[in-house]
C-alpha cells in the first residue's frame, strides 16, 4: 500500500509539470512580445525604387526673334539640366547663318528656323531677318568696327568716308551711291582699313557726262584689306593710288557688270568713257612687303557693260622677296560697247610709260581669262615680271555670234 501511494504521488507531480511548463513558455512568449527587451526585430522591407522622372523638355530663348541683316543673335537652351553636347542648325543658311554655340547672323531678308538637338531632345525657334534701315552717308573719323546700310544720292558725297589713321573695320554692310561708295584717306601716317562682307551697288549719277563712282577710292593708305565683298555696276572696283603700303590684300571678292560709260542724265548711258574703268588699279604704290590680288571673280556681260583693263598694275613696285602677287583670279567677258573695233582692254596688265618708276617684281600666276574681246595678259611696262600657269580662252565672238574685230586682241602681249 505504501508503495502504491508513492507511485500515485509521483504521477501527480509529473502531470503538474506537464501542465505548468507549457503555460510558463506561453507566459514568457507573451512577456517577450510586449516587453520587447529581448526579442529580435523583424527585418525592414526593402525600399521600392521610384520611377525615373521624364526628361525635361528643351526650349530655346528667344522662341521667336526679328533680326536685321548682318546682325547677330545668341540663343540659349532652357529646360534641360546639364544637357549633353548640342548641335545647332538653320533651315536656310542664305537667310540665317550659324556660327555655332547658338550664335547666328542674319544674311538677307527672309524667314528661317533654328533648331538645337541635345541628346535625344530637339527644340526650335523662328527667326525673321529684315533689311537694315537705310541711312544717309557716314563720315568715320575714329577707329572701330562699323556696320550699316548707307546711301548717298549726291554724286559728290560718298556713302562712306573714312578719314582717320586709326584702325577701322567696315563689315557686314550694304552701300549704294551715285558717287563713290567708299572713300578712304589717311590723316597723316596713312589709313588702316579692313573692308569685309560689304555689298556695294553704284547708282546712275543722274548728271549727263558724269561717270559712276568707285567701290573703294583710296589714297594715303598704310594698310588696306578688302575681302568677301560683292560689287555691281561701279566704274572702278578698287582705285588705290600712291604711297608706301605695309599691307594690301584684295581677295575673294565678286564684281559684276562694271560700267565706265558716262550717264546721259536720264537713266541711260552715253558712248563716252570719261575714265577707262578697272576692277583693280594699283597706281604708284611701293610695297616692301608685297601686295596680293587673288581669288577674285569678275564677270562682265558683253554688249551690256563696259570696262577696260580688269587688273592694272600701274607703276607699282614690289620686292624680289615679296613681289606683287596677282593669282587665281577668274575674269570673264571684259569688253566695251563703246569700242567695237578698237578695244584695248586686257585681263591683267603691268602698265605705265617708260619713265620711272616702272612696275617691277610682279608675279602673275594661275589666273583664268575667259571670253575677252581684248588681250588676256599684257606686260606693257616694267622689269622682273613673271606670268606662269595662266589660262586664256576666247571664242572670238560675242553672245550674238558676231566676230570681234579688235586691233589689240591677243592671248598675251609683252
Amino acid at each position: 500500500m505504501e508503495r502504491t501511494r508513492q507511485e500515485l504521488e509521483r504521477l501527480r507531480r509529473t502531470a503538474w509539470l506537464i501542465l505548468f511548463v507549457p503555460l510558463l513558455l506561453v507566459l514568457l512568449g507573451c512577456n517577450a512580445q510586449f516587453a520587447g527587451s529581448s526579442a529580435v526585430p523583424a527585418p525592414a522591407p526593402a525600399p521600392v525604387s521610384a520611377p525615373a522622372p521624364p526628361p525635361d523638355p528643351l526650349s530655346l530663348a528667344p522662341a521667336t526673334a526679328i533680326v536685321q541683316a548682318w546682325q547677330t543673335l545668341q540663343f540659349t537652351v532652357n529646360g534641360a539640366s546639364n544637357p549633353p553636347i548640342c548641335t545647332w542648325s538653320t533651315s536656310s543658311a542664305s537667310v540665317l547663318a550659324s556660327f555655332g554655340q547658338g550664335e547666328f547672323q542674319g544674311q538677307q531678308a527672309g524667314n528661317a528656323t533654328v533648331s538645337v538637338t541635345c541628346g535625344a531632345l530637339t527644340a526650335f525657334a523662328s527667326v525673321a531677318v529684315v533689311p537694315q534701315p537705310v541711312s544717309g552717308p557716314i563720315v568715320i573719323t575714329a577707329g572701330g568696327t562699323y556696320s550699316g546700310n548707307w546711301n548717298s544720292d549726291d554724286p559728290q558725297n560718298p556713302a562712306v568716308t573714312i578719314a582717320t589713321d586709326e584702325p577701322v573695320t567696315l563689315q557686314d554692310s550694304v552701300l549704294t551711291s551715285r558717287g563713290h561708295l567708299i572713300r578712304v584717306s589717311g590723316a597723316s601716317t596713312g589709313a588702316n582699313v579692313t573692308i569685309r562682307n560689304v555689298t556695294g551697288t553704284a547708282l546712275d549719277p543722274g548728271i549727263a557726262g558724269r561717270q559712276r563712282g568707285a567701290f573703294v577710292d583710296a589714297s594715303q593708305i598704310n594698310s588696306i584689306v578688302i575681302e568677301n565683298c560683292t560689287i555691281t555696276g561701279v566704274s572702278f572696283g578698287f582705285y588705290l593710288d600712291g604711297g608706301t603700303v605695309s599691307t594690301l590684300r584684295i581677295v575673294n571678292n565678286i564684281a559684276l557688270n562694271l560700267e565706265d560709260r558716262a550717264s546721259d542724265g536720264q537713266g541711260g548711258l552715253l558712248p563716252t568713257r570719261p575714265d577707262l574703268g578697272h576692277f583693280v588699279i594699283l597706281a604708284n604704290l611701293i610695297a616692301p612687303q608685297g601686295l596680293e590680288v587673288g581669288w577674285n571673280k569678275i564677270v562682265q556681260t558683253m554688249g551690256q557693260s563696259s570696262i577696260e583693263d580688269v587688273i592694272n598694275i600701274y607703276r607699282s613696285v614690289g620686292t624680289p622677296a615679296a613681289p606683287i602677287w596677282v593669282h587665281d583670279n577668274y575674269i570673264e567677258g571684259n569688253s566695251s560697247p563703246s569700242a567695237l573695233t578698237n578695244y584695248s582692254g586686257t585681263g591683267i596688265i603691268t602698265d605705265g610709260g617708260k619713265d620711272a618708276p616702272v612696275s617691277s617684281f610682279v608675279s602673275i600666276e594661275n589666273n583664268d581669262v575667259v571670253h575677252t574681246a581684248g588681250t588676256g595678259i599684257a606686260i606693257a611696262n616694267g622689269h622682273d615680271i613673271t606670268a606662269t600657269g595662266n589660262r586664256i580662252v576666247s571664242c572670238g565672238q560675242d553672245a550674238s555670234g558676231t566676230w570681234f574685230a579688235m586691233t589689240y586682241a591677243e592671248g598675251a602681249s609683252i
